[in-house]
C-alpha cells in the first residue's frame, strides 16, 4: 500500500489524443499533458492539460504552449507511479510519440497502459499500419487498450462526427474511471497496484460500451457487440456505473457464471454509484493475449483488391499530407476506373491540398468565406474532429 498519493500522467498524443484530454478535469492527484506538433491546434484547446509543442528547440509560445524536444519527455515522467497515453492510430504524430513515451516509461519501470482509437473497418494501408503500431505498443506498454471509433453500437442513426464525438467521451470516462479507482473514489475499484498487475501481461484489450436496466443485461449485452470470439477473451475488466452500489456476492455470482461459460481467467471489478443514472452503464474490457484479427479492410475479388493497392501506393503520399483527422479516419473507396482514363488526371486540375484529401476522402472540407488554413475549418454542428 502507497504511504502517499499516487502519481498520475495521462497524455494526449497528437489530434485525437489532446482533444480527448481537453474534456478531463478536476482529476485528482493527476497531471494531464497534450503534445502534438500543431501549434494551432494546442493553442486552441480547451481545458486543464499542460500543451507541449514538440519542435527542435525548447521554450514558450503564444496561448499558453510550451516548446519543447522529444528527448524532455523523459522529464515529465519523473516520480511518476503510473502512465496512460491516449491516441489515434493511423497518424506519424500519435505514432511516434506514443512509441517513444511508453519506451521511456518502460526503461524507468513505470506501468503504463494506451488507448488507442482506430476504426476497426478501414482501406488496406491503414490496416496494416495500425496492426503495426498496436504489435510496437504492445511490445512496450503494459498493455493496450483500442477502441472502435466507427462504432454505432450506441447511437445507430448519428452522423460519424457525431460518433467520432461520442468515442471521445467515453475514453474520457475511462481515463477518469481509472484515477477515481486508484484514487479510492469508488465503490468498488482497483488501486495502483492492482491495476497494473492487473494489465501487467502485455495484452490488448478492446473496448465496448451499453447501457440497460440491470447490470447482468447490461454486460451481456456489451459482450455481444464484441468483435472477438469469447475463446479469445483471457481477462476482463467490468467498469460499472449503477444507480445503487453492487453487493460483494452478487459481483462474485456474476463473475462465477461468466468464467464458467465463458473460460475467463481473471474478471475484475471496477464500480462507481451514479445515483442521478437509473439505468447500468458498463464499460467492457476485454483482454487476448494474441493481436486480433479485427482491424481489416473490407475484401473484393482478386482483380479489384489490386487496382485499389495500386491507387492507394500512387495516393499515398497525398495522404500523409497534414489533414485532419477526421478525413484519415474516413473509411473511402476510389471511384470505379474509367476505360482508358487515367484515375488521378482530375486530381491535377485541384488548386491545393486540402482539395485533394477532399477528393480522396469523399468528405467535403466545410470551408467559410475568408478562410484559408485547413486548421481554421469547422463542420457544420460545431462537433470537434477526432
Amino acid at each position: 500500500m502507497m504511504e502517499r498519493e499516487p502519481r498520475i500522467v495521462v497524455f494526449g498524443v497528437g489530434g485525437a489524443g489532446t482533444k480527448v484530454v481537453g474534456q478531463l478535469s478536476n482529476l485528482p492527484c493527476t497531471e494531464i499533458i497534450a503534445v502534438d506538433r500543431d501549434r494551432q491546434g494546442l493553442v486552441s484547446l480547451e481545458g486543464e492539460a499542460t500543451k507541449i509543442l514538440l519542435s527542435d528547440e525548447s521554450g514558450s509560445a503564444a496561448g499558453g504552449v510550451l516548446v519543447r524536444k522529444k528527448e524532455d519527455i523523459r522529464t515529465l515522467l519523473i516520480e511518476k507511479d503510473i502512465v496512460f497515453i491516449v491516441q489515434g492510430i493511423g497518424r506519424k504524430t500519435g505514432i511516434e510519440i506514443s512509441t517513444e513515451i511508453a519506451e521511456q516509461a518502460r526503461m524507468r519501470g513505470i506501468p503504463c497502459i494506451a488507448v488507442s482509437t482506430f476504426p476497426f473497418s478501414a482501406k488496406k494501408t491503414q490496416s496494416r499500419m495500425a496492426n503495426a503500431t498496436l504489435k510496437k505498443l504492445a511490445e512496450l506498454c503494459s498493455s493496450v487498450i483500442i477502441v472502435d471509433n466507427t462504432s454505432k453500437t450506441l447511437k445507430k442513426d448519428l452522423p460519424m462526427l457525431s460518433v467520432f464525438h461520442m468515442t471521445n467521451q467515453r475514453i474520457a470516462k475511462l481515463i477518469a474511471t481509472f484515477v477515481e479507482s486508484i484514487c479510492d473514489m469508488t465503490s468498488l475499484g482497483l488501486g495502483i497496484n492492482q491495476l497494473a498487475s492487473f494489465f501487467e501481461d502485455n495484452m490488448i484489450f478492446v473496448l465496448e460500451v451499453s447501457r440497460a436496466s440491470g447490470l447482468k443485461e447490461a454486460i451481456e449485452k456489451a459482450w455481444v457487440s464484441l468483435p472477438l470470439s469469447i475463446s479469445e477473451v483471457k481477462k476482463l475488466l467490468i467498469m460499472a456505473h449503477t444507480p445503487v452500489e453492487l453487493e460483494i456476492p452478487e459481483l462474485r455470482g456474476l463473475a462465477s457464471e461468466m468464467q464458467e461459460r465463458k473460460n475467463i481467467e481473471d474478471i475484475s471489478w471496477i464500480n462507481k454509484v451514479t445515483p442521478q443514472d437509473m439505468e447500468h452503464s458498463v464499460t467492457l474490457l476485454a483482454g487476448v493475449r494474441e493481436l486480433p484479427n479485427i482491424i481489416t479492410a473490407e475484401e473484393g475479388d482478386t482483380e479489384q483488391d489490386e487496382e485499389q493497392a495500386e491507387y492507394e501506393d500512387e495516393t499515398k503520399d497525398l495522404m500523409s499530407k497534414e489533414v485532419p483527422q477526421a478525413l484519415i479516419n474516413i473509411d473511402y473507396r476510389p471511384p470505379e476506373p474509367k476505360e482508358n482514363v487515367n484515375e488521378l488526371d482530375h486530381l491535377e486540375e485541384t488548386n491545393s491540398e486540402e482539395e485533394i484529401a477532399s477528393e480522396l476522402s469523399g468528405f467535403p472540407l466545410f470551408k467559410r468565406k475568408g478562410q484559408k488554413k485547413l486548421n481554421e475549418y469547422t463542420d457544420l454542428d460545431d462537433i470537434d474532429y477526432i
